[in-house]
Formats: C-alpha cells, sequence, structure tokens
C-alpha cells in the first residue's frame, strides 16, 4: 500500500486519540508544563530554564533528575561554585561544563532582566485572543530568549515557552524532525543553524497540525511520545 498524507492523517488522528488524555494531561500540568508566568510559578518557572537548558543532547528523565538535585540544594536561592554545579548534574546530561557555566549564567541574568520581560509577554500572550495576535507575541519573545541567554536557541527557548504556559511554536527536536520527514512534510533528517529554514519547517508542522485537527502543541507531544514510548514535557 502506498502511504499518502491521507493514511498519515487517519493514523494521527487515531493515535491522538488513544493518546488525547496524556497528552492533554501534560499540557494542563500532569508532567511539569507550567500554566503561566506568575510570581507564585517563579521558582518553577525558574527551575523549567534550567531544564530546558540541561535537555539539548541529553534524554528528558535524566535532564529532569539533573533539575531535582539542583532543587534539593536550593540552587534557586543559594550560591554555588561552577564545580559544584558540574558535579551535581554530572553523568546526568551530556556536556555538563557548558552546561553549568550557562545554568550559572541564565541564574544572574533570571532575577535581573528575564523574569520581568517573561512577566510582561505572559500578559500580551493572554491577552490577544487570535492565534496570529499570539504568534506575533511569542516570535518576539523567543528571540529575545535566543539574544538574552546563552544555550537557548530556536528549539529550546521554543520549548521553555511552551512550557511555562505559552505555547504556539513548534520544539523541532530530532524526533519531531524524523516524524515530519516521515510523513513527506520536510525532506531533511537534521536541521541546519539558520533561523529561516526553522521558520519554514514550524510553519509546515503548523500547517499539519491543522489538518490533523489538534493544535502545534498536541502533534509535538504526539510525535515525540511515537519515538520515545512516553509523554512528558
Amino acid at each position: 500500500m502506498v502511504v499518502t498524507e491521507d493514511n498519515w492523517l487517519e493514523a494521527d488522528r487515531r493515535v491522538f486519540n488513544s493518546k488525547k488524555e496524556y497528552i492533554q494531561g501534560a499540557l494542563r500540568g500532569d508532567t511539569g508544563i507550567i500554566d503561566g508566568v506568575t510570581e507564585e510559578n517563579k521558582e518553577n518557572i525558574f527551575y523549567m530554564l534550567m531544564f530546558c537548558l540541561c535537555v539539548p543532547q541529553s534524554k528528558a528523565i535524566k535532564a529532569e533528575e539533573a533539575i531535582q538535585k539542583l532543587r534539593a540544594m536550593k540552587f534557586y536561592s543559594e550560591t554555588f561554585s561552577l564545580t559544584e554545579i558540574i558535579k551535581t548534574i554530572s553523568k546526568l546530561v551530556r556536556f555538563q561544563t557548558v552546561k553549568s557555566e550557562r545554568l550559572i549564567e541564565a541564574k544572574n541574568k533570571f532575577f535581573d532582566v528575564l523574569w520581568s520581560t517573561l512577566k510582561q509577554k505572559y500578559v500580551l500572550y493572554k491577552e490577544n485572543k487570535t492565534l496570529k495576535e499570539k504568534e506575533f507575541v511569542l516570535l518576539g519573545v523567543r528571540q529575545f530568549l535566543i539574544k538574552n541567554v546563552k544555550g537557548l536557541g530556536m528549539k529550546t527557548s521554543s520549548h521553555f515557552l511552551r512550557n511555562i504556559g505559552m505555547g504556539g511554536l513548534a520544539i523541532l527536536d530530532i524526533h519531531v524532525i524524523d516524524g515530519l520527514r516521515k510523513r513527506g512534510m520536510i525532506d531533511i533528517e537534521k536541521l541546519s543553524q539558520s533561523q529561516e529554514e526553522y521558520v519554514d519547517i514550524e510553519q509546515i508542522m503548523k500547517g499539519y497540525a491543522e489538518l490533523v485537527g489538534i493544535s502545534i502543541d498536541q502533534l509535538d507531544l504526539l510525535l515525540w511520545s511515537q519515538k520515545t514510548g512516553y509523554v512528558f514535557k
């Protein structure tokens, strides 16, 4: 049988329905995704930023384990040396030295400039009603994060925003790219460093999500879970 777009659409709708409870639960916060940039959520959002800096090229479950260790040592409120942070996340994430440097730098910026900007942008995001209006806010805050947080790129900044209640952007990791390629949506196996290419594929993913009848955030978790076997954050 020739696998067509219609075959994929039918299959993805069926699989989504079978995983709907878990995917929607994850987006509501069952797996750690945060519902909104508020003072009440400040510390959790801080650790979500740390998670998104730890997770590239590492297993999400292991990155989360590293974050729990940082929580236990009160990284949010106390000061630690680079050596102490390296020791804490060692064996859990790859490139622990570079990532530890980025964790410390991001922590300093979080309290200096990031938090106030995130709160402001979240208010704008919630005030705007249409997807187009929300996307305009998202694109702006994504560029702000890329510019101000070393270690955040298009994928990781999109991941962070989705995980703090500002969904609507594509998180184009290797699992999602592979899923889109298999469906004939794209013909690449790996993203380049080009932001233009990322945005082009992001729009393709949004279009496919509309055809399936789900949000881009739901499609992301669907494609990711099909590769990993579980729904996470």
